[in-house]
């Protein structure tokens, strides 16, 4: 039997450009500008803070400095329009600052994750039980219960607790949240036996293992056993191919450690979603400061309609997750969040981000699928295998590295 517990902290999304609207109230009318995700929402609470029906509002959406679902809420819209209607034909623009941004701002929950693996006398992965614990938040079990391995005695369970921060999703969700969580127990799970985490992945990514039985319980209503060998299959192939170019990419010396994860964020059976698979390439100092060097993504989504884009959005993703993992943590003490900017809430700097190579499959999938998120919770469950493969600890909690930007143990 082996056990483990892993912890996520509350995370803010930190986009670059901090909240802000601009609002002209006048003859009964408003008008507004907004930077959000969520265009016809951010309409509907400026009419209710103006008190008009939402025909005598003109919204206008504007490009974003980032946005990683913090704009999905349009607080700083109602601001805005509350202020702009106490002064009537005057345009109000209003910014907030980095600390009220950071401060006074809707968060990624906290999570927590127990799980218990059981190998049999042959060293086969035959019993796997998994309970998350989340706080505020709506229902999100998916980055647990989508897992892609078929174990032949599965338990996985949900629960939520209150916690005092507003809830928002952010980049990848629950996916990014617990993905990391059951990649990283596989790879303790595989050192058990000998053998290392990829090993052992594509020992679980064995179509052979799908059966009437199996796919039923563990998939989920919905699915079929087509449905599930096809979902595999794509594993298989865009993992083989971010393992073949890695060779090619990666540094061959014994100081390096190397990573490997693939998955498609699929929130049900039936649900199509980009299947990515990433390679990372660690070394870490004696002193424990860890050097990201490399980072390899192969990615099959379908249809991809500008692959410019595609590419963009999967290297975006990997650095923001890197970021989270490395370095985001909000805590609280005496009821007020502690962070407020850069200084104690960093960022991964240009200087310590990896080379990224972005490769696009030719998909039998003519379908275009979502790309935005994907890569978010696969980069940060490969960096933690590639941490532990280069000496270093297996990372339970979130962020990675200390104050002093070593693993923190």
């Amino acid at each position: 039997i082996i056990e483990a517990t892993y912890h996520y902290p509350f995370l803010e999304h930190a986009p670059l450009e901090p909240m802000n609207c601009t609002a002209l109230y006048e003859d009964e009318s408003l008008e507004i500008w907004a930077p959000t995700q969520y265009g016809d929402e951010a309409l509907r609470i400026a009419a209710y803070a103006a008190g008009l029906p939402p025909y005598k509002v003109n919204c206008h959406l504007t490009l974003a400095g980032g946005g990683f679902g913090r704009r999905l809420h349009s607080d700083f819209v109602s601001q805005a329009v509350q202020i702009a209607k106490q002064m009537p034909g005057i345009p109000i623009k209003l910014i907030c600052s980095r600390e009220e941004s950071t401060q006074r701002s809707y968060y990624s929950p906290v999570m927590a994750a127990k799980f218990k693996g059981g190998l049999n006398a042959e060293g086969d992965l035959t019993t796997w039980e998994s309970h998350v614990c989340q706080g505020n938040s709506v229902y999100q079990p998916y980055g647990l219960s989508r897992m892609v391995y078929s174990v032949p005695n599965t338990k996985i369970s949900y629960s939520e607790i209150p916690t005092p921060l507003p809830f928002a999703w952010m980049r990848g969700v629950g996916h990014t949240q617990s993905f990391w969580m059951y990649h990283s127990f596989i790879g303790e799970i595989a050192e058990k036996k000998g053998i290392n985490s990829l090993s052992l992945q594509r020992q679980l990514l064995d179509t052979s293992s799908i059966s009437t039985k199996s796919y039923q319980s563990f998939y989920g209503l919905g699915s079929s056993p087509e449905d599930t060998r096809e979902r595999i299959l794509r594993f298989n192939e865009r993992l083989d191919d971010v393992v073949t170019r890695s060779k090619k990419a990666f540094s061959r010396e014994e100081t390096y450690g190397q990573g490997f994860a693939v998955y498609d964020m699929s929130y049900a059976a039936g649900v199509s979603a980009s299947t990515i698979a990433i390679g990372i390439e660690v070394s870490i100092a004696p002193d424990g400061l860890l050097k990201i060097s490399n980072a390899i993504a192969s990615v099959d989504c379908g249809l991809a309609v500008n692959p410019d884009i595609v590419e963009s959005q999967i290297a975006g993703g990997m650095i923001f997750g890197i970021s989270n993992a490395l370095y985001g943590e909000i805590t609280l003490k005496n009821g007020r969040v502690e962070q407020s900017n850069f200084h104690d809430y960093p960022l991964l700097k240009l200087k310590d981000s990896p080379k990224i190579k972005v490769y696009i499959a030719d998909s039998s999938d003519k379908t275009p699928n979502g790309i935005g998120e994907g890569a978010v919770p696969v980069v940060i469950a490969a960096l933690v295998d590639a941490i532990a493969n280069a000496g270093g600890p297996r990372i339970r909690k979130l962020p990675i590295l200390d104050g002093s930007g070593r693993i923190s143990v």
